[in-house]
């Protein structure tokens, strides 16, 4: 059978592997497709991770890692996806979510709790520190 259907290829292209044996040994353009494909898939799995997840990009850089995912691949992924977004934008709308439609924290601990949701959900410390500065002065991005 051909070799880009086999399981071996299809997981270790998925896995963001380096190339089996047999792919190294193909022509140069062959590798760069196998590459081109990983990181093309690596970046539609970073994009779902983002819009319908949440995720913040030390999360998603953490997943990408614990899945053998190669640095590389995952910064490019990374780059490509959060080049095209506003971090602060996403730190806002996870706010918005979690708080229900609240204008902001009831109390210092909801706050709190949220600010260690935001850190979970991979959003850098000074980013969610700002976005909940915002939020409990009641200012958003578009009254800045």
């Amino acid at each position: 059978g051909r070799s880009s259907s086999s399981p071996t290829t299809t997981t270790m292209v998925r896995d963001g592997c380096r190339a089996p044996s047999s792919a190294t040994t193909a022509p140069a353009a062959s590798a760069w497709a196998w590459v081109s494909t990983t990181a093309t898939r690596v970046s539609t799995d970073v994009r779902t991770a983002v819009t319908v997840k949440g995720r913040g990009r030390l999360r998603i850089n953490q997943e990408l890692l614990q899945m053998g995912i190669q640095k590389d691949i995952a910064a490019e992924a990374l780059g490509e996806v959060f080049g095209e977004l506003d971090e602060r934008a996403l730190i806002d709308a996870a706010i918005r979510k979690k708080l229900h439609g609240r204008p902001g924290p009831k109390d210092q601990g909801e706050q709190v709790r949220l600010y260690q949701f935001l850190m979970r959900q991979g959003f850098s410390p000074a980013g969610v520190s700002t976005a909940l500065r915002k939020f409990r002065s009641g200012r958003r991005d578009d009254q800045d």
